[in-house]
């Protein structure tokens, strides 16, 4: 809620006031990114709270007054609308799953096309070419020194196994330093990445980033020592025995192998198991990757009165892993900004800069979207020259960019 009444004062916040550039509602001083130390609690604490750009209540107090009564109604509309939540029930429930290349994904954007423009807004799409990678039956076991299966998943964009699968011996490491210690045992091996995410934490955050990092590079890093595929803790704090999918990358040059997350129970039963004696894993994955296939972000606008070449910009993704709903990544994002907009509209509130929701396709596996975005805007912001001076509020000079394919626009 704070996010959407942030865009309004944003949006119609004039360039300055009297005494200077307009500061922003006195709530953001309460919020702060994770991993930031808070006043009081220690040194960095302390000089964080020091260097911080944020207002004093009193000087962002004028601007919070004098969009007070459009706030007031933003809050009542938001609450009494149950509209956000019909919308994100059709996306997960009616069209499910959305993976860039997948029909389901088109299905999406074409609903959320349509779904904008029956609220109002000035819509269009712009066409991405977007990575088209396939899931196939996918399974792992444990032949020794005991018979057990493994739950797994392919992570994104990788090879398939041979038709027989791979039976290798596994190497179990912990961190980068391990696996460059280990790489005569590596050649010929299985790498398991058995490397646990923190739990969240008020000072540090979420320890996704510090974990992700082995299922990104993870193949192409056990590569290089002549690894013959890799499995990777699944990326998460919690587990009931569920594999986590997600993005990685190979590196040119480097030999492509196979790369499948698997269970945090079941990775810390292989390393249990090793650091008793050699353990021998089987695993098969028929996934594959097709030819890039042609998508599309998804754009809604309200024009500013004013200022409509400065754009305010407020986005989701509309993709999904292929395993999932994608209710909460992202669904309930991109259904959050679409219904932000609109409920501005609705109550004929409309703002001095053009406010754009951008729905970006292909975040999961490849950002196609949210680059292909960029370079437009860069490109409009080079053609519009000294018409369109970036704006110290949206941080781009953005203008319309002209749908590219005629056939992709609704």
């Amino acid at each position: 809620m704070k996010r959407l009444l942030l865009v309004l004062v944003i949006s119609c916040a004039p360039t300055a006031g009297p005494s200077g550039p307009h500061r922003a509602p006195e709530w953001i001083s309460e919020t702060k990114p994770y991993g930031t130390a808070s006043a009081g609690s220690g040194p960095s604490g302390a000089a964080a709270a020091a260097t911080a750009s944020v207002p004093s209540p009193a000087a962002a107090s004028a601007i919070a007054e004098r969009y007070r009564g459009a706030v007031d109604k933003i809050v009542t509309a938001a609450h009494a609308d149950r509209e956000a939540y019909r919308k994100l029930s059709y996306l997960t429930d009616r069209i499910g799953n959305r993976l860039s290349g997948s029909a389901a994904l088109g299905h999406a954007i074409a609903w959320a096309a349509q779904a904008m423009k029956e609220d109002g807004h000035d819509v269009h799409t712009e066409t991405v070419m977007v990575p088209h990678w396939v899931r196939g039956v996918e399974a792992a076991e444990i032949t020794a020194p005991i018979s057990r299966s493994l739950h797994v998943l392919g992570l994104g964009g990788t090879i398939a196994t041979p038709k027989a699968g791979i039976t290798a011996p596994v190497v179990v490491v912990h961190d980068w330093a391990e696996l460059d210690a280990r790489r005569d045992a590596v050649k010929g091996a299985i790498v398991l990445y058995d490397v646990a995410m923190p739990k969240w934490s008020e000072d540090k955050g979420s320890g996704y980033g510090q974990t992700v990092e082995y299922r990104g590079r993870g193949a192409s890093r056990a590569a290089r020592h002549g690894a013959v595929a890799v499995l990777v803790r699944s990326v998460t704090a919690h587990s009931l025995r569920t594999p986590h999918t997600g993005a990685m990358n190979y590196e040119d040059g480097v030999e492509k192998i196979p790369a499948l997350a698997v269970t945090v129970e079941d990775s810390t039963l292989i390393a249990r198991l090793a650091a008793q004696g050699p353990v021998t894993v089987h695993l098969r994955a028929d996934d594959q990757m097709l030819p890039d296939a042609e998508s599309a972000n998804v754009i809604g606008e309200l024009r500013g009165r004013e200022r409509p070449d400065e754009i305010v910009v407020i986005s989701g993704h509309i993709d999904s892993w292929d395993v999932g709903q994608g209710a909460h990544d992202d669904g309930a994002g991109a259904v959050t900004m679409m219904q932000a907009l609109t409920t501005i509209r609705k109550l004929g509130l409309q703002p001095r800069r053009t406010i754009r929701v951008v729905l970006f396709t292909n975040e999961e596996n490849g950002l196609r979207g949210g680059r292909a975005y960029a370079k437009d805007q860069a490109v409009a912001s080079r053609r519009a020259g000294s018409r369109s001076r970036p704006s110290p509020r949206s941080g781009t000079a953005s203008r319309r960019a002209s749908p590219t394919s005629p056939r992709c626009c609704a």
